[in-house]
């Protein structure tokens, strides 16, 4: 299976209802940061 079947928005530009209502891990805001300091820590 091709990237672009997990990733429809990719073409289309519209995000599916059930991936848009995926809720945001709560560690997501540290590990965003993480990723400007190519390193993870916790």
């Amino acid at each position: 299976m091709e990237i672009i079947e997990f990733n429809l928005w990719w073409e289309t530009g519209a995000i599916d209802r059930v991936t848009s209502s995926m809720k945001r891990r709560d560690m997501f805001p540290e590990l965003k940061e993480s990723l400007e300091a190519r390193f993870i820590k916790k």
